[in-house]
Parts: structure tokens; C-alpha cells; sequence
């Protein structure tokens, strides 16, 4: 049951995401990974990576699972632009997503109980690779009935 829910909730997060309207365009997709090669990033690149699941004993014939997935956005970013040219846009669309997301109620577990931006850019990853790389992690609620 909760890797149908799972996948269930990260198909309906990729489908609000595509459904909104951002500064920038976007085309949500649904990964395993998100190991995207530096050629591939030249355009922006969001993706829903399923990340971990937490079971507390439930009060109602079930247990609660939390469903944590990761909003990963990613794109290369020339030498020069690596400063505010470049990435305070990118900024401001993860900090446009992580609101948009932070209030959407999915059908199946609803809105998150928590959405958290952590990096809200890598400064590793972009001094090193030149990519802006950012994480949105919403964790939505559940409860798994047992049978």
C-alpha cells in the first residue's frame, strides 16, 4: 500500500506543479534520480525524487506515514553568471515553488504538514560545476489502514 500511495502522491505533486503558473516556465518530471548530466541542465530542470517515508503508531486503526519527496531544481549557469545575474531568478522561482507547494492540497494526503528549502542553492555545486542546484522538500501525511 505505501508505494502505491507513495508514487500516487508524487504523480499528483508533478501534476500541480505542471498545472501552475511560475516567472519561469517549468516541465515538472518524476525520477528515481536526480542525476541529470551538466549537457542536460543547459535548460532548468525540476524534478520530484521520492525520498523517505516515516510510520508513527496511528490512534484509528492505522498508522500515520509521513511521505517526504524532494523538489530538486537544477541548471547550468555560466562562470560569469554564477553571481546574481544568473541565480537570483532561480532563487526566486524555488522560493515561488516552495510557496505554491507549501499551500496546494493534493487529493490524496492533502497539503503538507511541512515544506522546507534546504539548500536554497548549493554553493559547492555551483562554484565547482557551475549549476544551480536547489531542494524543496514537502512531507505530506497519511494514514495507512491496516487490514
Amino acid at each position: 500500500m505505501s508505494a502505491a500511495t507513495f508514487r500516487t502522491i508524487a504523480d499528483e505533486l508533478v501534476a500541480a506543479l505542471d498545472g501552475a503558473s511560475f516567472s519561469q516556465a517549468i516541465s515538472p518530471g518524476l525520477s528515481r534520480l536526480a542525476d541529470r548530466t551538466p549537457q542536460d541542465l543547459e535548460t532548468l530542470a525540476v524534478t520530484v525524487v521520492r525520498q523517505a517515508i516515516t510510520l508513527t503508531e496511528g490512534d484509528r486503526g492505522g498508522d500515520l506515514a509521513d511521505y517526504r519527496l524532494n523538489i530538486v531544481l537544477e541548471k547550468k549557469v555560466s562562470r560569469r553568471d554564477a553571481e546574481a545575474v544568473a541565480i537570483d531568478p532561480l532563487e526566486d522561482l524555488a522560493e515561488e515553488i516552495l510557496d505554491f507547494v507549501s499551500a496546494a492540497d493534493l487529493d490524496t494526503p492533502g497539503p503538507p504538514v511541512a515544506c522546507e528549502q534546504d539548500p536554497i542553492f548549493d554553493p559547492e555545486t555551483l562554484k565547482t560545476k557551475h549549476i544551480f542546484l536547489s531542494v524543496i522538500t514537502p512531507t505530506y501525511r497519511h494514514l495507512r489502514t491496516q487490514p
